[in-house]
């Protein structure tokens, strides 16, 4: 197949689309997780504290395990701190300009894979436009996934050969990359690790490529022989980062792991992990419907043999199916549905649980497969389109695809605009999800209306009946409601060690009821296991004073 130069005005045109659906989120402050992400992160000492970022786990207010190791990502943020003075708009333009050369990026990309030019415009113009990429750019704490799939769209393209970073490549002949463009690619590559955990899968995605690109030359296994020493660098990079990742975490993996997924055994999980690939293909088709939160109810464990695994099976077999039918009309589509399938893999809590089912910046780096198979679905429509009112009406619908696209993105990002419309949209939109009922009933209790809070905190305990810090939320106002009893009993159903702030709470608890030595007791147990932790140790010398609710974790 032809390649066809870039016209710069195709990358202008696909850079402004992007940014423009995105205009209405520059003005926004920080809202959800940016606060503890971001303005409460060690990124607030600026360029200063870089060094000691690396050196770091990205969240402090927690144990080393169950945080993530993400220095670039908190390094982009100290830039932005020093450059913005720490105002929050100048985040957001960071992550629209992120996120517009990114979909530059992709237009570039499906032009070294050979699309044709009206199919690299229309997979680049989805890409910067689709609704599922809403929560990685609007929410400031998306940057690492902005950051992952920005390097290793480098990455790739150093591959390929892209004259934009000096590499040149003779599409004639199969050349493994020169020093330069695997300098670049192995930089990249480490950047993107160092931005998030999921850059993992660039050795799987040149593969992808390398298997499936349109000028391919020779066996698979020959052209792979001959990138030895690019795979032999991956790896030692690959090794760098886990064993810097364990000197700074104490683990490979981690420890944060959400426990509506943790306390399910391995065939459930794995089955609802299946039953999701449905999930997937709803939001990169028809993503009318974006949620915040896909924790329970939103997403239930769906057990082998239900109605929802079998639906999640039919996708994923008819995704394989798909690609061998595209493979054999044209590669694109081929090469856009591996690309999702090895994109994805590591958040799909297949091999590995974290802290969530599902979450829609999850999707930002696998949607470029989606762009892959529109660039080559275009042509294949188009030569089926045999008359030039038939031409006239593909060309439309696809513009109306764009528009609606463009309008979700754009009404969607008024959701992240604060914390306050983040959890009005979540109770709003889904108030059948825990955390909605978690934050509605915080509110009704703010508000003065203690039953009813109560009520809703007890409904999202029964749906997350694992969720520690729901539980000591509870346990929280039953104590500023004057029921201490009440939050002994709450407190002495979670396990001891777990978290300080079990102990410290039914510590106030005992006293509360009359039971001092008991109190000593428990702050003593707790102080063993948390020797640093200052609720412990101010409570050691006195047992007075409150302290405000816990976030709930994502």
């Amino acid at each position: 197949m032809t390649r066809h130069p870039p016209h710069p005005g195709w990358y202008l045109a696909v850079f402004v689309l992007a940014a423009g659906v995105y205009t209405n989120t520059l003005g926004f402050g920080a809202a959800w997780d940016d606060t503890r992400f971001v303005f409460e992160s060690g990124a607030r000492g600026g360029v200063t504290a870089i060094p000691d970022l690396f050196a770091s786990p990205f969240l402090s207010d927690i144990p080393p395990g169950r945080s993530p190791y993400r220095p670039v990502t908190a390094s982009s943020y100290a830039i932005d701190w020093t450059l913005g003075s720490g105002n929050a708009s100048f985040f957001h333009w960071t992550n629209v300009g992120l996120h517009a050369t990114i979909s530059a990026l992709v237009l570039g990309l499906l032009v070294l894979l050979g699309a044709s030019p009206g199919g690299a415009v229309a997979g680049a113009a989805v890409f910067a436009v689709h609704p599922v990429h809403v929560e990685a750019v609007a929410n400031l704490a998306g940057r690492a996934e902005l950051l992952v799939a920005c390097f290793l769209l480098l990455a790739i393209l150093a591959y390929l050969g892209s004259t934009a970073l000096g590499v040149r490549r003779d599409p004639t002949r199969d050349t493994a990359p020169g020093p330069f463009a695997t300098a670049v690619i192995l930089v990249a590559f480490g950047l993107g690790l160092g931005a998030k955990e999921n850059a993992i899968v660039l050795p799987g995605l040149l593969v992808v490529v390398e298997a499936l690109r349109p000028d391919a030359r020779g066996p698979l296994r020959a052209r792979l022989g001959r990138r030895l020493p690019l795979g032999v660098g991956l790896v030692l990079v690959a090794a760098g980062y886990m064993l810097t990742r364990q000197s700074v975490l104490g683990t490979f993996t981690t420890f944060d792991v959400a426990p509506f997924i943790l306390t399910l055994d391995p065939a459930t999980r794995i089955s609802t992990a299946v039953a999701n690939w449905s999930e997937y293909a709803r939001l990169m088709v028809a993503p009318a419907d974006l949620v915040i939160d896909y924790g329970p109810a939103v997403v239930m464990p769906a057990a082998p043999g239900s109605p929802r695994f079998f639906a999640g099976l039919a996708v994923g077999l008819g995704v394989l199916v798909l690609a061998v039918v595209a493979w054999r009309r044209t590669r694109l589509p081929a090469v856009g549905l591996a690309w999702f399938a090895v994109a994805v893999f590591p958040v799909t809590n297949l091999v590995i649980p974290i802290a969530q089912w599902l979450a829609e910046r999850f999707l930002y780096l696998p949607s470029v497969g989606l762009s892959l198979a529109v660039a080559g679905a275009v042509p294949l429509l188009r030569d089926r389109a045999s008359t030039p009112a038939a031409r006239r009406a593909l060309a439309g619908a696809g513009l109306i695809v764009l528009v609606a696209f463009s309008v979700r993105s754009w009404t969607r990002n008024a959701s992240w605009e604060t914390t306050e419309t983040v959890v009005q949209t979540l109770v709003e939109e889904h108030p059948e999800a825990f955390r909605a009922q978690w934050l509605l009933g915080r509110a009704l209790l703010t508000s003065g209306r203690p039953v009813e809070g109560m009520t809703a905190l007890q409904r999202a305990r029964d749906l997350n009946p694992n969720a520690i810090e729901l539980h000591l939320e509870v346990a929280e106002w039953e104590l500023r409601l004057d029921r201490p009893d009440d939050a002994r009993r709450t407190l002495e159903e979670l396990p001891s060690g777990r978290h300080p702030g079990r102990d410290a709470l039914l510590a106030r608890a005992l006293y509360a009821v009359g039971q001092p030595g008991a109190a000593d007791s428990v702050i003593s147990l707790g102080l063993t296991v948390f020797p640093a932790n200052e609720a412990l140790l101010a409570l050691r010398d006195s047992l007075t004073g409150l302290t405000p609710p816990p976030e709930p974790s994502r």
